[in-house]
């Protein structure tokens, strides 16, 4: 039973994490909206942190689960308790509010 409760567990993980993808130039142009300076690299470092970071503790959110002005909130939170330092922190930023889906919680 223990099993197949970790298997599941597991299964979950798996599907919640791969819904989250390596930004590509769609990203990007989303980013450039809000930070014009925004480039590529600094989305694919946010996306490397945020999955390793985040997912390393509590699991990776969705970016769709908050606002725009939440994430503001929350990204800068979460860092510090990571020790991350504030470059680190906007990519993150920059990553999550390009990869969000749902243009209801912009």
């Amino acid at each position: 039973m223990k099993a197949n409760f970790i298997f599941f567990i597991s299964l979950v993980y798996i599907a919640c994490a791969s819904s989250i993808k390596m930004p590509t130039e769609k990203n990007l142009v989303v980013a450039k909206f809000k930070w014009e300076d925004s480039n590529l690299e600094q989305l694919q470092r946010g996306y490397k942190l945020f999955t390793t970071n985040c997912g390393g503790c509590h699991g990776i959110p969705e970016p769709n689960n908050h606002t725009n002005k939440e994430w503001e909130t929350i990204v800068p939170q979460m860092s510090k308790v990571s020790k991350l330092n504030d470059n680190e922190s906007l990519d993150i930023l920059k990553f999550i509010i390009s990869a969000k889906t749902d243009t209801t919680k912009i």
